[in-house]
């Protein structure tokens, strides 16, 4: 008899749902199926539906309790003839198992660091509960929310079991952000993406609006280009120090004396790290010839080598300082040639200024100028139709709000953060649940809330549906309460170190059809910083190449691009690609970027436009079918 006797989907599946139950055999052929699949796409009853066809007990893997829940709801509202059999079915507790069983990350992490150093309670638990239930299906709900220790111990899971697990994996967005030791465990235990289902194919099938990506450019204050300039100072001081090291003149020395194909750096065979890291040959031998190695390009059998980027000399760099066997006795001499110009901390060489930039970037005073603009301009178009919602770095909601408020007086304003609720002071909300306190004569008043974190969601919610708000700055504390509002038309994404995972999931929030407005559009802004043609020309020569460091904001979103497809706003075509927007070079100068603000503004004026863009490309998009994309 089969464990799911009496459970079917009682509804009818989607296109491209059934296009993926089709090919789910030859996807499950290596006991892995890894789906990414745009919010609002139905990834759940896409996920129950491949555990129910398996046909084995199943533990599923959520985020967060309201998730975990999630999955309960669909199961029981769209899988089951008689709600009775619920709890036959399902289960979120490890002591009272069914045959469907879900927890949160936070509980498997507890589990699984427990199962780690073997042998504790709650592993043994766990281990349990799976021999005795046989659960044979793991699917992991958005797995990039694992941390890499309990990734790896994932990894090990089929060690529990009697024979090899079945793992579906579910994500809104694709590994793209992962460093390449997390894409590696994250691949081991997920496997390759098989099939994603991108925004555009539900634009098509009704289930998202037709929407708008816009890249509006920024350039840094001379604070801030100065702190650049003064970091590249330093990076160009110890480059020369680390030059004048004897270890590093020996061992140049003794490369250009050799006659072999193969030579030496520090007594260590370039020929090793090719065959063991080949992805970082090719920067350490432009270091070398930085120093002077005169046969880099006959190695390479090439007339020349590109000068070294900075993000390259930054990956050789981390390489070497990491393995001990190629620098030996030399290795402090060079680590205190980094230190000393703080250019490496917590083991981790910083030639680009991860953290500069990022603590810099998102509230640049220029961006936060910019918001000001589009906000101003998208009011102009809508009026008090207009919903849109900033999506902010932690801890950038009140830096954003002021200098919003101060362009836009005359627009309403809220905000939600993980500890700051910012709300006009409306007269309904005097006596109610929460107390507010002035913000001088603002007219706004921070809000200390009495009740239930999400009775706050609910009522900045119906604010912002009644159109009492029009303006909504949130962070991730919008995500964890599982915000949902069909009514946003408008989202900033303005962060450089805002996560890309939880940046995406908003997007995809933003972009669910509303019932109230059938006709409705969405423009998504992508705020985006660039240094001015010619700031770091000092820095550069026929050795050296800043150009990195410059795109540095651009090269980010490039990325995202690459996986959001959309109609070319001159002739229609179906796009992944960023040069759908731009056409010129990066080396564009302030003109130019002013230029492209201006014309970005003008399309996204055009909401009509865009609408019928994608009218016209409906039927090629519902012919798309779902494959490998790597």
């Amino acid at each position: 008899m089969s464990l799911y006797e009496g459970v079917a989907f009682k509804g009818t599946f989607r296109g491209y749902q059934q296009r993926v139950l089709d090919n789910a055999e030859q996807f499950l052929a290596e006991g892995k199926l890894n789906i990414v699949a745009a919010p609002g796409s139905g990834k759940t009853i896409l996920g129950l539906e491949l555990i129910r066809r398996i046909g084995e007990a199943c533990l599923i893997v959520s985020p967060t309790i309201a998730t975990r829940d999630h999955w309960g709801k669909r199961f029981g509202e769209y899988f089951l003839e008689d709600v009775r059999d619920f709890k036959k079915f399902f289960s979120t507790d490890v002591e009272r198992a069914g045959v469907i069983n879900a927890m949160t990350y936070e509980e498997l992490e507890d589990y699984m660091e427990s199962y780690a150093y073997d042998g504790e309670k709650k592993a043994f638990k766990l281990r349990r509960m799976m021999r005795e239930k046989k659960i044979q299906t793991i699917c992991l709900e958005e797995p990039h929310h694992l941390n890499p220790e309990c990734l790896a111990a994932l990894g090990k899971m089929q060690e529990v079991l009697e024979k090899d697990v079945v793992i579906i994996s579910l994500t809104t967005t694709p590994p793209c952000a992962y460093e390449e030791e997390e894409l590696r465990h994250f691949q081991e235990v997920c496997g390759e993406i098989d099939v994603q289902i991108i925004a555009s194919e539900l634009v098509a099938e009704n289930i998202l609006c037709p929407y708008q990506d816009y890249i509006y450019f920024n350039t840094p204050s001379e604070e801030e280009e100065t702190l650049l300039c003064e970091h590249m100072e330093r990076v160009q001081a110890a480059l020369d120090e680390l030059g004048q090291l004897p270890c590093v003149q020996d061992s140049i020395k003794a490369l250009n004396q050799k006659a072999k194909s193969w030579t030496y750096l520090f007594n260590y065979e370039l020929s090793s790290i090719k065959s063991r890291a080949p992805e970082v040959y090719m920067p350490i031998l432009q270091l070398l010839r930085y120093y002077g190695f005169k046969y880099a390009k006959k190695l390479e059998g090439k007339k020349e080598l590109p000068p070294i980027q900075i993000k390259d000399l930054q990956i050789a760099l981390q390489y070497i300082t990491n393995h001990y066997e190629i620098l030996k006795d030399n290795r402090k001499f060079i680590l205190q040639v980094l230190r000393k110009y703080d250019l490496y901390q917590k083991k981790i060489v910083q030639i680009i200024p991860d953290e500069l930039l990022q603590k810099v970037f998102p509230t640049s005073a220029r961006k936060l100028k910019s918001m000001g603009e589009i906000v101003n301009r998208e009011y102009r178009i809508l009026g008090q139709d207009l919903r849109l919602l900033v999506f902010a770095d932690e801890g950038h909601a009140m830096s954003i709000f002021e200098a919003l408020f101060t362009q836009n007086p005359s627009i309403k304003i809220g905000v939600f953060g993980k500890k700051l609720l910012i709300l006009p002071m409306f007269e309904e909300l005097q006596g109610t649940m929460m107390q507010m306190e002035p913000l001088g004569d603002t007219g706004y008043g921070k809000v200390e809330f009495f009740g239930d974190t999400y009775e706050a969601v609910d009522c900045v919610k119906d604010l912002f549906r009644e159109g009492k708000l029009q303006v909504l700055i949130g962070d991730q504390t919008l995500l964890n309460k599982d915000w949902e509002e069909s009514g946003i038309n408008s989202l900033i994404l303005p962060g450089i170190s805002e996560d890309f995972f939880l940046a995406n999931k908003m997007r995809g929030i933003a972009l669910q059809r509303s019932a109230d407005h059938p006709e409705k559009t969405v423009n998504i802004w992508h705020l985006t910083t660039m240094m001015p043609a010619n700031k770091l020309d000092r820095f550069c020569s026929k050795k050296l190449e800043t150009g990195h460091l410059e795109s540095y904001d651009l090269d980010r979103v490039r990325e995202r691009f690459r996986l959001f497809m959309e109609s070319d706003y001159e002739d229609g075509e179906m796009e992944q690609r960023i040069s759908r927007l731009l056409s010129k070079d990066l080396s564009l100068d302030r003109r130019e970027l002013q230029y492209s603000n201006e014309k970005m503004l003008q399309y996204a004026a055009e909401r009509e436009r865009i609408r019928i863009l994608w009218e016209k490309k409906v039927q090629w998009l519902k012919n798309k079918r779902p494959g490998k994309i790597y």
